[in-house]
């Protein structure tokens, strides 16, 4: 039986973001590139053909805040992780207009990547 191959084809994700598969191990190990040239790796084949594949470099989190790649994930057992629920919760607290009092606040743009925060938390919190 010969191999597929399906390097080189183009889905779009629910996003509306074009992605290649770069490298097609078999239907349970999939590379993947955005037209940005952030590569995701380890990525199943249907859930590329489902557009269930996000670009963790693009701002999904009140239009600023962004996942970013590194070794913190947001969701464990299809819960968030604690990491995650604080990141979340400085953002909406500054960025969701329902709170008058964080008007004129900012988030540094080193934390816009949950990466750095979620690396900065497991350093500081106790």
């Amino acid at each position: 039986m010969k191999k597929l191959n399906r390097a080189g084809e183009k889905y779009i994700n629910n996003r509306g973001q074009l992605l290649e598969i770069i490298e097609y191990i078999g239907k349970d190990n999939c590379s993947v590139m955005f037209e940005n040239g952030c590569i995701v790796k380890n990525i199943k084949y249907g859930n590329i053909k489902r557009g269930n594949v996000t670009n963790p470099t693009i701002p999904s989190v009140f239009n600023r805040g962004y996942i970013g790649q590194g070794i913190f994930k947001s969701c464990r057992n299809g819960r968030e992780t604690p990491h995650y629920t604080r990141w979340h919760n400085i953002f909406h607290r500054c960025y969701s207009n329902k709170n008058n009092s964080y008007e004129d606040v900012s988030i540094s743009k080193e934390w816009h990547n949950f990466q750095n925060f979620a690396k900065w938390y497991e350093e500081n919190w106790k």
